[in-house]
């Protein structure tokens, strides 16, 4: 999942029609997904906004985001290589992700997650807004865009080695033009049980906003347990006026004062 900071060096939020794509003719290995998986999306009333009133899904740029290990190869992919080798592929890396920026759809398959209230919703005004991943894959029929199942690396120097899948585009000549390394996050965050869109684009953004149909995307949602009650009639209100007749679930969590 993604918490961001503020980048003031990058643009403004773009569309997705404005930017340049990277086009992908292949990736290996190829990920295999079962399409009825269901994630899930913690959002603050904003984001929310945003899908709803908007029908747009924000994509954020790696470089928006508080985890600093973003897009960096697990130090166990090297295991076995020559030290100046492995410093001349990373800094290789380095000077690709300069030049081909990365746009994350972060969601989770755990359902009312007491953490990820906590971290994803901190205004404790949105809520959480339910698809599976074929209807996510269908809304985002973008050329550029591939989906990962996140892996989680533990500490360096681990003995098990992980492979990048190795994506090739129009101007590879043989060799991959890109390393999937959005494919990993540190194990800290292995709570998260995290799905990812990851988009390859030429643009530099804060994020890029993807036009989605909402009623063919979202299957359920849940109110936030730790907003007011105003705050839920004022969600109920945003998605009802798109899909009145889509049922918000109450969570299981009750912190209400006793």
């Amino acid at each position: 999942m993604c918490i961001h900071i503020a980048a003031s060096t990058l643009k403004k939020v773009d569309r997705i029609e404005n930017t340049k794509n990277v086009h992908i003719k292949e990736i290996r290995p190829e990920e295999f997904f079962c399409k009825e998986m269901k994630l899930y999306r913690y959002m603050s009333y904003y984001k929310l906004e945003t899908l709803f009133q908007n029908g747009d899904l924000y994509m954020s740029n790696t470089k928006t985001i508080t985890d600093n290990h973003e897009r960096e190869i697990p130090e166990s992919f090297f295991n076995g290589w020559p030290r100046d080798q492995a410093e001349h592929y990373k800094k290789l890396s380095e000077i690709i992700n300069k030049n081909v920026f990365a746009y994350l759809s972060c969601w989770s398959t755990r359902k009312d997650d007491y953490a990820l209230w906590k971290i994803y919703d901190s205004d404790k005004n949105g809520c959480m807004v339910e698809t599976t991943l074929g209807r996510l894959m269908e809304q985002l029929k973008l050329n550029g865009l591939v989906f990962y199942k996140v892996e989680y690396v533990g500490k360096d120097g681990e003995k098990r080695k992980y492979n990048l899948p190795a994506i090739f585009t129009e101007s590879s000549d043989g060799v991959p033009t890109l390393r999937g390394c959005e494919k990993f996050k540190r194990l800290p965050y292995e709570f998260e049980n995290e799905v990812r869109a990851v988009l390859y684009s030429k643009s530099n953004a804060k994020g890029i906003l993807v036009g989605v149909d909402v009623g063919k995307l979202i299957i359920g949602a849940m109110y936030n347990p730790l907003s007011t009650e105003e705050d839920q009639r004022k969600v109920e209100r945003l998605i009802h006026s798109k899909m009145p007749e889509l049922e918000i679930e109450n969570s299981v969590v009750d912190e209400t004062e006793k």
